[in-house]
């Protein structure tokens, strides 16, 4: 005996298009409703919840949760939101929907809200607020929308509130070891929100950076005011000894500040947090740079710079090392991973721009070789380019009046190549003319936009091509020396 089932009516594709185009219940309007439910209780439901949904990483600690929850609480003034144990282990139960318990810095329990879309809602919802005693916000830019000039406010007042934590030493300086770990790991992405203003007041304490979690900190120091700077290249010296240990970073950064700026003015053991050590001597010498980075194990052999679609300046690096590293100008800190692939020392590296926008970063070396990486995440984009039979000492690129990207080498063998980026065929036969290894390469446009190719040689003259039709355009005799490089410049004029 068989069963079988009988066949399903026919769908009504009228009633499918309608419980398509259901509306869903608005969650704010739902989050309203529930809220009311608290009874006189909403209120500061409402205020705590909006806490944590300004909190960072993975949440507020309870201690902070009130002291943050007081700051924006209307009226005017800070303080901590008075609210029991009782009654905060009560409201948790009633919306244990909406809040996560997680471990915060320090392994203290922390608590956030679940969904990404309702702390937005919150933060919205939240009435901006004025705290006299923030940190001072000279030099902040002014926002360029309502909404941001919001979030500036509000995080001004959380900023101030959670500094007030921090207890003071002996001698009237924050102790900022004694600070709640949460500080340590997110004040200052709180401050940079509320302005650069805000964040350089707050970088100026050499307290806070002896504490502070440089991973964090360090990708924000770029926009901070003038008057912070003197700090700023101090803490950037400092940036690769910088340890757990605040004695010991308290140290590293005096002795950095000593080797830029100078002995410090005042008596040096008042600080709230004493360091390791004390430096009494230092080798001063003149040194105006910004940015110190470290990482490379051997020589360095070239730098050069791009700009990423997102309007952030990128270095590229190339070493005997083996590796091309990517970072970041303002943050001092690597874009990715290093870059490895070569098999020998990398000499050159240069960034080029795609047609469609995208930002490309080719390198070459003792391999013979050259390779074409996305500088982001540094991944190749194609195979090894192969051709050359020695070392590539040079790599530039150039673009084609009709935009398309082209990418030339200079080679011990004596040549110049061109190639297609993108692919990673040869456009043309070899450039061959010098004498002798290949040095530098180079890409300019006249003024009518076409485009013009160099080639330099410490064994002979530079020579200028026609990149388009492979041809010989000149070459310029008479230098007194060896050519090691070849580069274009154009005038305010224009002329090339």
């Amino acid at each position: 005996m068989r069963r079988w089932r009988a066949p399903s009516p026919a769908r009504n594709d009228s009633v499918v298009h309608h419980s398509l185009t259901t509306e869903q219940p608005d969650p704010a309007a739902t989050f309203d409703s529930r809220l009311a439910r608290l009874g006189d209780k909403a209120q500061t439901a409402r205020t705590l919840l909006r806490a944590l949904a300004w909190a960072r990483g993975p949440g507020l600690p309870p201690g902070l949760w009130r002291v943050v929850a007081g700051a924006l609480s209307p009226g005017e003034g800070r303080h901590v939101l008075a609210v029991s144990d009782a009654d905060l282990a009560w409201l948790l139960r009633k919306v244990r929907a909406w809040v996560e318990t997680t471990a915060g810095p320090g392994a203290v329990t922390a608590r956030r809200l679940r969904e990404v879309s309702f702390a937005a809602y919150l933060r919205a919802d939240t009435p901006s607020c004025r705290d006299d005693n923030a940190p001072p916000v000279a030099g902040t830019a002014t926002p360029a929308s309502a909404q941001e000039q919001h979030t500036a406010a509000v995080e001004r007042c959380i900023t101030g509130a959670l500094v007030a934590t921090v207890p003071l030493s002996a001698t009237g300086q924050r102790d900022w070891v004694s600070a709640d770990p949460y500080l340590r790991a997110y004040l200052a992405e709180h401050a940079a929100a509320a302005g650069p203003g805000t964040l350089s007041a707050l970088v100026q304490d050499p307290g806070f950076l002896a504490v502070a979690d440089p991973d964090r900190l360090a990708p924000l120091l770029g926009p901070v005011a003038l008057d912070a700077r003197d700090a700023v290249r101090a803490y950037r010296r400092a940036r690769p000894m910088l340890c757990g240990d605040p004695r010991a970073n308290a140290a590293h950064l005096a002795e950095a500040s000593w080797g830029l700026t100078g002995p410090p003015e005042g008596d040096g053991d008042a600080v709230a947090s004493p360091a390791l050590y004390r430096t009494r001597l230092a080798s001063v010498r003149r040194d105006d740079s910004l940015l110190t980075l470290a990482g490379h194990t051997s020589h360095l052999n070239e730098v050069c710079f791009g700009a990423s679609q997102d309007g952030r300046m990128l270095l590229a690096t190339a070493s005997d090392d083996k590796t091309v590293r990517v970072w970041d100008t303002l943050a001092g800190e690597l874009v990715c991973d290093p870059i490895t692939g070569h098999d020998d020392e990398v000499w050159s590296v240069a960034f080029g721009r795609c047609p469609d926008g995208r930002l490309v970063l080719a390198s070459s070396g003792k391999d013979a070789t050259v390779r074409v990486w996305d500088p982001l995440t540094g991944a190749p984009l194609i195979e090894p380019i192969t051709g050359h039979t020695e070392r590539v000492y040079d790599v530039k690129f150039g673009t084609c009046p009709d935009g398309r990207l082209l990418l030339g080498s200079g080679s011990a063998d004596k040549t110049a190549r061109i190639w297609d980026p993108l692919t990673g065929a040869q456009v043309g036969e070899p450039y061959t003319g010098h004498a002798g290894r290949t040095r530098s390469v180079g890409f300019g446009r006249l003024p009518d936009g076409r485009l013009l190719f160099a080639s330099g040689s410490p064994d002979g003259p530079a020579r200028v091509w026609d990149p388009l039709t492979h041809s010989s355009l000149f070459t310029i005799t008479g230098q007194l020396g060896k050519v090691w490089e070849v580069g274009f410049w154009a005038g305010p004029d224009g002329k090339l």
